[in-house]
């Protein structure tokens, strides 16, 4: 499986935030940084302790209302468009996992319209690797 986030921290690698393509395989995560060029990092599965995806949950702002908009009774066709309902999701990944003799953990974000779908499958992937892990 193939998808593409955002990295906040946790590799000693990767110096900034920024785009990267990350690459799920039975050998474990590799991280490649998406610029020109870009570093790649591989995350053995035998060294990864704990993995989570975490749904972030961010307060609805309410629709603006302005006064003068209600007062002069604006015909439809100016109205601002409904919200369609289909929001982006922020989804959290982080990944504890053993370097040499240190433990990390990487943090990475992805907004996606369809991220529980993605969010589930990541989920069981990642489960793997640490259940794995615990049977060796």
């Amino acid at each position: 499986m193939t998808m593409d986030a955002e990295y906040v921290e946790g590799i000693e690698r990767l110096d900034e935030t920024g785009p990267v393509r990350l690459v799920f395989s039975s050998e474990g995560i590799e991280v490649v940084e998406i610029l020109p060029g870009s570093r790649i990092v591989k995350i053995p599965a035998r060294s990864i302790l704990e993995a989570s995806v975490a749904h972030l949950i961010e307060p609805e702002k309410p629709a603006e209302q302005t006064w003068w908009r209600n007062a002069i009774g604006l015909p439809f066709a100016f109205r601002r468009p409904m919200d369609n309902g289909e929001k982006a999701c922020d989804y959290i990944i982080t990944i504890k996992y053993e370097d040499g003799d240190e433990m990390r953990t990487a943090v990475f974000k992805r907004s996606d319209h369809h991220g529980l779908v993605l969010a589930r499958r990541l989920a069981g992937i990642l489960e793997t690797f640490t259940r794995e892990r615990q049977e060796l």
